[in-house]
C-alpha cells in the first residue's frame, strides 16, 4: 500500500505543480495586461493634460485687454499724510465672452507725475461686448497732493493730464489683462 500512496502523492505534486505553472502564467499575462493599461494611462493622462492645459491657454491669449477709463473722482477722506479717493471706473469689454473680473491694481498718475495707486477685490463681471461701472479706491500722499496742486496753480489755464495703468485679474485663472488709458481735463 506505501507506494500506490507515494506514486498518488507524486502525481498530485506533479499535477499541482503544473496548476501552479499554470497559475503562474495565468497571474503573469494578467499583470502583463494590468503593465500594459498602466503603460497606456502613463501616456494617456499626460498627453490629455498637455492638450487641456495647451486649449486653455490657446483661449486665454485670445482675450484682449478691456478698455478702462475714468469716469469719476471724488474726494472721500483727508488726512495729513494720506488722502483717499473713490475712483469711478469704467469698464468696458471687446471680447465675445464675459469677463468674469475677481480683481485688479492701478495707478493714476497727473501732470506725468504718480499721483495715487490702488488694489480692489471687488468681483464684477463685464457681459460679452459690454460694460460696467467699479467704484474703488486709491490713496495718495501729501506730497505727490501738494505737487500736482501747485503745478495746477501755476498754468494760465489750468488743466491736468491723467493717466491710469493697471491689470485685471480674472476668476479661476492666473491671467492678468493689462490695461492703460490716457486723458485730459480742463479746469476753467
Amino acid at each position: 500500500m506505501e507506494p500506490s500512496k507515494s506514486r498518488t502523492t507524486a502525481q498530485h505534486s506533479t499535477v499541482g505543480a503544473v496548476s501552479d505553472a499554470q497559475g503562474c502564467a495565468n497571474v503573469a499575462r494578467g499583470q502583463d495586461a494590468r503593465s500594459d493599461y498602466r503603460d497606456s494611462f502613463r501616456v494617456l493622462v499626460p498627453s490629455l493634460c498637455a492638450l487641456l492645459l495647451s486649449a486653455c491657454a490657446t483661449l486665454m491669449q485670445q482675450l484682449d485687454p478691456p478698455y478702462v477709463n475714468l469716469a469719476g473722482l471724488e474726494l472721500k477722506e483727508m488726512g495729513i499724510f494720506e488722502q483717499r479717493y473713490l475712483l469711478r471706473l469704467r469698464i468696458q469689454n471687446p471680447n465675445a465672452v464675459a469677463l468674469p473680473i475677481a480683481g485688479m491694481n492701478y495707478s493714476l498718475a497727473i501732470n506725468n507725475k504718480q499721483f495715487a495707486r490702488g488694489v480692489s477685490n471687488q468681483s464684477l463681471t463685464i457681459p460679452a461686448h459690454g460694460e460696467g461701472l467699479a467704484d474703488v479706491e486709491v490713496t495718495s500722499n501729501l506730497g505727490g497732493l501738494l505737487d500736482q496742486l501747485r503745478q495746477i496753480g501755476s498754468k494760465e489755464k489750468p488743466k491736468f493730464d491723467y493717466k491710469l495703468d493697471g491689470s485685471v485679474s480674472l476668476v479661476s485663472s492666473a491671467m492678468k489683462l493689462p490695461f492703460s488709458y490716457e486723458g485730459s481735463v480742463a479746469l476753467e
